[in-house]
């Protein structure tokens, strides 16, 4: 796991994933946006890190990490486009 200085905002923005507390009630949309923005300020991150060779993937000696980019680029666009259909549905 990367490290991050204690005030930055991916550490911050982890620090409030981390401490969420387990959903009990359903939270607005609002609050699902505002989740949703700080695990993508994370994801995009680690794809910069990944980019850049500082984070490698590697299982069983192989490296993972072109795979891990594809995954997360394509994760991020499909969620951002679900978030933008509930925006214009709402």
């Amino acid at each position: 796991m990367p490290s991050y200085s204690p005030g930055s905002a991916p550490q911050r923005a982890w620090r409030r994933l981390a401490c969420a507390p387990i959903m009990v009630a359903m939270e607005t949309d609002s609050q699902v946006l505002q989740r949703w923005r700080d695990l993508r300020a994370m994801l995009i991150d680690q794809l910069d890190m990944f980019e850049k060779g500082s984070l490698v993937l590697r299982s069983n000696g192989v490296n993972l990490s072109a795979s891990a980019i594809a995954d997360l680029k394509r994760n991020i666009l499909e969620f951002d486009g679900l978030i933008a259909k509930g925006e214009a549905d709402a």
